[in-house]
């Protein structure tokens, strides 16, 4: 028999972002995208996580090329 323990938590995520892409030419697209993650109720003290250390601000830009 072992003595570990899990620690469980409920959580909750949602996740909100908008994305815009714009037509270079024939072959390539730009996009940029960006959003916030809100994670609640993720408190893990073993693993010393909390839902601020997940909740954060996101953005990507991406290049995309090819046929369209």
């Amino acid at each position: 028999m072992s003595d570990e323990s899990f620690e469980r938590s409920a959580v909750f995520a949602a996740e909100v972002g908008a994305r815009a892409e714009l037509n270079v030419t024939s072959f390539f697209r730009i996009g940029l995208s960006g959003g916030y993650r809100l994670v609640s109720g993720a408190d893990l003290e073993k693993a010393a996580v909390s839902g601020g250390d997940l909740s954060a601000p996101y953005g990507r830009l991406s290049l995309r090329f090819g046929s369209f």
